[in-house]
């Protein structure tokens, strides 16, 4: 059959890539080269199968940016989103935390005090090179009105400050 030795040889070459290779490239586009192959040496191999199965390479970007940040000063970090093409109704929102996993007991009833409903979470030990692990846990979640519109652009910033000033007492 006839075929184009071209398209052949970029879906081989596709195939034969890493997700760590993707991200590396996605990390320079995003960071430009010094800060890219930095923020690669340090988070590069640190993120399980699972993460790397379910996220993009490109999607990981705002996810690295987020724990770069991470210090023992500032062992918390936040971002509610809602996914590409997901419902109006529906959000995620990601608790990134230094050191160790943060209870369900602890964050449950405050997502669910600020009129939302917790349908799942998605939790990932990330360990980067030379720092302690970052633990992130991904939870999905739906307003717990029925049928309200979350207008994602006026409230994550928002919601995340008063998670944060509620977690941290």
């Amino acid at each position: 059959p006839p075929f184009d030795v071209r398209e052949l040889e970029a879906r081989l070459a596709a195939a034969a890539r890493r997700w760590e290779d993707d991200l590396r490239d996605a990390l320079i586009a995003a960071q430009g080269e010094g800060r890219g192959n930095e923020l690669y040496r340090t988070f590069g191999s640190g993120f399980p199968a699972g993460y790397r199965d379910g996220v993009a390479a490109r999607a990981a970007v705002p996810d690295v940016a987020l724990m770069a940040g991470l210090s023992a000063d500032t062992p918390l970090a936040l971002s509610l989103y809602r996914p590409l093409e997901a419902a109006p109704d529906v959000l995620r929102f990601k608790l990134f935390h230094r050191g160790s996993p943060v209870p369900l007991s602890d964050s449950l009833p405050m997502l669910e005090r600020m009129g939302l409903k917790v349908l799942d979470e998605r939790p990932y030990r990330i360990t980067p090179q030379g720092t302690e692990a970052v633990w992130m846990h991904d939870f999905g979640m739906q307003s717990a009105v029925a049928d309200a519109e979350v207008e994602i652009d006026a409230l994550h910033a928002v919601f995340e400050d008063a998670f944060a000033r509620v977690f941290r007492g």
